[in-house]
């Protein structure tokens, strides 16, 4: 790296390599191929859709550009692209690309050109562009990496026996505008994308998508794009694409592949969020989710039911959400705390099947299911407040509690019962004077109960629930100063503290962000996170002032649809 403005390729190279590295030692167990999808390419899709998003490469003049490149646009976008060039090459290209440029600089610096030039010497003579040329990695690349955001692939049905393709830049809010260095895009926000498809299940040779691009699919077959989710973009279904996508999911799920499963469900909960698509197309996908066994899908989907149920938070209508998604993952849950205290979850060889297991109980409990909170308080109770025999131990260190269920037990058992006070489950205290002094302990730069690394987390577990998030943004703002002056040499824990800290949904938060950062123009003047949490609550508010009332409305039916199903089967009986 010969200047911070290609920080992304040390950060994003050395993210792709974290997944890649484990999935290899692990000899796939951990499914890492699958897992770089729920952590580094979707937290690079969320950042990315932002107007205050930046480019991987941009021109770094000052050492507050350095900050604000150290961010999931630097790391997980920077690891998506190379791994997205990677599927283009072929694996076996790929490397010989790699080969020739560590080899070449390996005592010297180079830069994203130099990685282009060596990639582009490894292409096979038979990997074209869409010109029908040569396939040049620098061509392609620049647009990915010299201009912020990523396209949205629509599907357009032209008629029975053909589809177009189209592309458009994809954001979660399309007026909001970006900052002025970067609002003029100097490719015009279009890219070359590489589409992968299958039909049937059938996967088919990658085609490419410049302007647009037709292709014959007949309407009655099952037709999904990027269905291994190589490529770094969102794809849009029309309705009756989509339609038939659904039906086959709940006829047989298992005929699309699983990755694709999580792309579609992912992608559909995304572009509703975003208002592309109505709420009632991503939610007929949860009907299914009865029969599915897999996590990568259920994470897709619990991700976009959060988004909701983060956006209702404590109102009436919450009920009816709740109730909906407590019916949908009962069966499941009802099978996963039977096996809470089963060793077999410290089982490398499932690590999948764990993480679903640990999913599904955290979503119940956090939807006040009674089932849920006894059986977490019981074991709270039985497994962790017990004497140790060895007077040197910690009580959680006698916990015959697997390691990954304690955090959520300690979590749920302080939420309910308020015994031990411990640092992280303190966070999931519904007392507001709780949450106050610990973020007061957080807050403080002299107070060493909380390492200093670990500051901005407290931060981020008070805000993840509701009632924390009603103390935080005032405590925030009462304590800027102090804040400031503690951590205004340490850039990235600041920049995590606000980013944490200022969260909601309101008007009236809108209002008081907008006065605060005017008022302490001197002290937030040089934070672009600022200006990306003020966009983020500003998007919340049109989602509410647009979703919440249908929404309501639909969960609502949906609970008495169901009621009447099961009235009308007891009558039957």
């Amino acid at each position: 790296m010969k200047w911070w403005s290609d920080l992304w390729l040390n950060e994003g190279f050395a993210t792709l390599m974290e997944y890649l590295g484990t999935h290899a030692i692990s000899n796939g167990n951990f499914r890492m191929d699958e897992y770089f999808l729920v952590e580094a390419l979707d937290s690079a899709f969320d950042r990315d859709a932002r107007a205050t998003s930046h480019p991987l490469f941009f021109d770094i003049l000052k050492a507050e550009d350095v900050t604000e490149a150290f961010d999931s646009i630097t790391y997980s976008k920077g690891a998506s692209v190379l791994r997205m060039i990677r599927a283009v090459m072929g694996e076996e290209y790929f490397k010989k690309g790699l080969n020739i440029y560590l080899n070449r600089y390996k005592y010297s610096n180079a830069q994203h050109a130099d990685l282009w030039n060596a990639l582009t010497e490894a292409v096979p003579d038979s990997l074209k562009d869409w010109t029908g040329n040569k396939f040049n990695v620098d061509e392609f690349a620049k647009p990915w990496t010299e201009q912020m955001g990523y396209p949205v692939v629509e599907v357009k049905r032209l008629d029975e026996h053909r589809v177009e393709l189209t592309q458009k830049r994809f954001k979660l809010d399309e007026n909001a505008l970006e900052r002025p260095k970067f609002r003029n895009a100097k490719y015009w926000y279009k890219w070359d994308v590489p589409i992968w498809y299958n039909v049937n299940g059938t996967e088919r040779d990658m085609v490419w998508l410049h302007e647009s691009n037709i292709l014959k699919v007949d309407e009655n077959e099952v037709f999904v794009v990027n269905s291994e989710s190589n490529g770094f973009y969102r794809v849009q279904y029309s309705k009756k694409t989509l339609d038939r996508i659904t039906d086959q999911l709940l006829l047989d799920h298992q005929k699309i592949s699983v990755k694709s499963r999580a792309r579609i469900i992912d992608d559909t909960f995304t572009l509703a969020e975003a208002g592309r698509l109505p709420y009632e197309a991503a939610l007929n996908l949860t009907h299914y989710l009865a029969k599915e066994q897999e996590y990568m899908p259920w994470e897709m989907a619990l991700t976009g039911l959060t988004v909701i149920q983060n956006y209702f938070g404590d109102e009436p209508e919450a009920d009816y959400f709740r109730e909906y998604v407590k019916h949908i993952i009962s069966d499941l849950f009802d099978k996963e705390i039977k096996e809470i205290l089963d060793k077999k979850i410290l089982d490398s060889t499932r690590f999948f099947e764990n993480l679903l297991n640990m999913r599904i109980i955290q979503k119940m409990c956090s939807l006040r299911d009674l089932r849920c909170i006894n059986r977490i308080t019981e074991i709270y109770t039985s497994h962790f407040v017990q004497p140790c025999r060895n007077e040197s131990q910690m009580s959680s260190q006698c916990s015959s509690v697997p390691v990954p269920f304690r955090t959520l037990t300690y979590c749920e058992g302080v939420h309910y019962v308020e015994r031990e006070r411990l640092m992280i489950a303190l966070a999931c205290s519904r007392d507001t004077h709780t949450l106050k002094k610990l973020l007061a302990m957080a807050a403080d730069m002299n107070n060493t109960v909380i390492r200093l690394q670990d500051k901005p987390s407290v931060f981020g577990h008070v805000s993840n629930r509701v009632i924390g998030q009603k103390v935080i943004v005032d405590f925030f703002i009462d304590h800027w100063e102090q804040i400031y002056e503690d951590f205004k040499e340490q850039q990235t824990l600041l920049r995590s503290i606000v980013a944490h800290s200022i969260v909601g949904n309101s008007q009236r938060l809108i209002d008081e962000v907008e006065k605060f950062i005017v008022d302490n123009e001197k002290t937030t003047r040089n934070y672009d996170i600022f200006k990306q949490r003020l966009e983020v609550i500003k998007t919340n508010r049109k989602w509410m002032e647009k979703n919440f009332v249908p929404l309501s409305n639909w969960f609502a039916l949906q609970n008495q649809l169901r009621m009447g199903s099961q009235d009308k089967q007891t009558e039957d009986i």
